[in-house]
């Protein structure tokens, strides 16, 4: 049984689900390789996408549009190209646009045409949908990370685009040409896929699940649900006075963390936390903030330990900190909300996404009762009262039960025996 995964990085929170999923393949002595668009680390049998597999035209015209987009000649990009620069203007603050659109073959890869099945994860412009779909001869696992395969342009529909003067979140005003160019997406993958009797769509959270059978595009495929996978022996309590030490936080203060690539991010909902901090106005709290730095006024104490890449420096980021907030308006299946819970660490969070199915209130962490500024400050204050109540060691256990790579693994080996059988 030969896998190949397919992802577009090998970096962020869908390239690190895929990279941890291939590597506990490759535990349970799974044929597992991955093929990778844009490559930071070398991972055993991982291996980047070479664009000389394209033919000469492709690369051609793929150079001289870049040479044309360097000098900023318009005329040089596509329609598409043109739509998507038009629409970032009337989006600030929200997340990328991707189209099912992409000059890379995959099928031309010999890794593609090795594998036994092939495992779809997070693809936004390396998977030409047209091509891919038409040439296709493998077995198809689609594991989403986002919603971006079913919905027509968005990686998440964003319900929500800032915050009222009353800490409640404004719901988004949609742009006619928003939702005119996500429609045109969703019947072009409807018409690629027509013809396409099965692929096998998996989902790490419910919510994601239920979305993606009731969507126009992956309504007919079967769907199945399997949580991520992590490193228990990364992923593992630390002593919290020692784990301070050396991040350089307080001692004595409660520490709470706050995980994100950017906190200008609107969907990660940063703005909330920030509000809630400054109503409780309590100087023995310190937010710990993990990301990149920011230029935001310091109203609250406020330690920005920057980027961290090194997953047990991370995992001691986790065990250093009393609670761990995450203030996400839409999310899948938060890779940091789970790594929090196997260090020992007790969360809060809104009650959206896949963070429904991971935080049980007052058992591991407290679940707000809607997304607001007023119930993220009372259950920060409720934590900070009732911290004593949580056992850390029994918070890690309970997540290792659900959550180890190998239970991840294990779910996916059968998934694929499954479906070559067929």
């Amino acid at each position: 049984m030969k896998i190949l995964h397919i992802n577009t990085y090998d970096t962020g929170g869908a390239g690190k689900a895929c990279m941890r999923l291939h590597q506990g393949l490759l535990e349970e002595n799974i044929d597992s390789k991955a093929l990778i668009k844009e490559r930071s680390y070398y991972l055993p049998l991982t291996f980047s996408f070479i664009l000389a597999l394209a033919n000469f035209r492709v690369k051609l015209k793929h150079k001289l549009v870049g040479i044309g987009k360097k000098l900023k000649l318009l005329s040089t990009y596509s329609e598409q190209e043109r739509t998507e620069i038009a629409l970032e203007k009337v989006r600030k603050g929200l997340e990328m646009l991707s189209y099912p659109f992409a000059i890379t073959d995959i099928t031309e890869s010999p890794l593609y045409k090795d594998a036994d099945i092939i495992h779809l994860h997070w693809v936004a412009n390396f998977l030409d949908w047209q091509s891919f779909f038409a040439k296709n001869t493998k077995p198809i696992v689609w594991t989403l990370h986002d919603q971006n395969p079913f919905l027509g342009i968005e990686h998440y529909a964003e319900r929500f685009l800032g915050i009222d003067d009353n800490g409640m979140p404004i719901e988004r005003k949609y742009q006619k040409q928003e939702l005119q160019e996500g429609e045109k997406m969703v019947d072009f993958k409807k018409n690629v896929l027509k013809n396409i009797d099965k692929i096998t769509i998996v989902a790490p959270s419910k919510w994601l699940f239920e979305d993606s059978k009731k969507s126009q595009v992956f309504e007919k495929f079967e769907h199945f649900h399997i949580p991520y996978g992590f490193s228990i022996n990364i992923f593992k309590p630390y002593n919290r006075d020692f784990c301070r030490e050396i991040l350089g936080l307080p001692q004595n203060k409660k520490v709470i963390l706050f995980v994100a690539d950017s906190v200008d991010n609107n969907r990660k909902g940063f703005v909330f936390l920030k509000k809630a901090l400054e109503k409780i106005k309590n100087d023995e709290i310190v937010l710990c903030a993990v990301g990149s730095k920011t230029n935001i006024e310091k109203k609250i104490n406020l330690i920005e330990l920057g980027k961290i890449q090194d997953e047990r420096l991370m995992a001691m980021a986790y065990s250093a900190a009393d609670v761990f907030v995450i203030p996400s308006l839409e999310d899948n299946l938060p890779n940091t909300m789970i790594e929090s819970l196997l260090c020992g660490t007790p969360i809060i969070g809104f009650p959206v996404g896949g963070i429904l199915d991971v935080l049980e209130d007052s058992e591991n962490g407290y679940l707000c009762s809607e997304i607001s500024v007023d119930t993220l400050q009372k259950n920060i204050e409720i934590f900070l009262n009732n911290s004593h109540l949580f056992d850390r060691q029994k918070i890690a256990q309970k997540a290792q039960e659900k959550y180890a790579l190998k239970v991840q693994a294990k779910k996916y080996i059968n998934l694929y025996h499954v479906i070559l059988k067929t």
